[in-house]
This record gives C-alpha cells, structure tokens and sequence, in this order.
C-alpha cells in the first residue's frame, strides 16, 4: 500500500458576521511515498472563540 503525508494549512480566518464565532480556512494536501499529490481540496470551519468576550456577550444576548 502507499504511504499518505498530509499537509494542513490555514489560509485565513476571520470573525462570523452572525455569530459569536470565528471562521478559518484550510488548505489540505495529500502527497503519496513518491512525493505526488494524490488529492486537495480548501474547506472552513467554524470555530470558538476565545481569550476574550464576544460581543453577544458583552450585549447580554448570549444563548444559553
């Protein structure tokens, strides 16, 4: 069977316009034993914040 390497990288992140969350994007490779790329693909995700108070918070409109 090969051997798979994957490669993560984060291409930007920025805070939802909608929720007390922030978004960050992903740039994912996967290279075989030969060093060829055998598969990418870009995808996000939504992400907790933390180290500091949302605005929903500070609002008093956070979900409990």
């Amino acid at each position: 069977g090969d051997v798979l390497h994957t490669t993560v990288t984060i291409t930007g992140a920025r805070r939802s316009k909608s929720r007390p969350r922030g978004i960050v994007s992903f740039h994912f490779s996967v290279r075989n034993q030969s060093g060829v790329v055998v598969m990418s693909y870009d995808t996000a995700a939504m992400v907790a914040l933390f180290g500091e108070r949302s605005a929903h918070q500070e609002s008093g409109h956070e979900r409990r």
